[in-house]
């Protein structure tokens, strides 16, 4: 599933064949992420600052837009594993 696009965010974000979250910026390399690490940062409170460190050339903006695809990816990841 994709949550963000090109055409629409400066993010193109998505569940990747290898399981992992790929969350990938305009002004940074490409990176993918286990989902197990994203939560246990937004779990602690600290998605904000984990993502400022990981995509250092995004803004503010692009961090609170970040935060919120993170979490909306989580949301469906644990409805998956609650139907499987």
């Amino acid at each position: 599933m994709s949550y963000a696009r090109w055409s629409n965010s400066n993010w193109y974000a998505f569940d990747n064949v290898s399981g992992l979250f790929s969350l990938w910026h305009v002004k940074e390399p490409h990176s993918d992420h286990d989902y197990d690490v994203l939560r246990d940062v937004s779990a602690q409170g600290q998605l904000s600052v984990w993502l400022s460190r990981e995509y250092p050339n995004a803004t503010v903006s692009d961090i609170e837009e970040a935060a919120g695809i993170i979490a909306l990816a989580l949301d469906d990841a644990q409805g998956d594993e609650v139907t499987a």
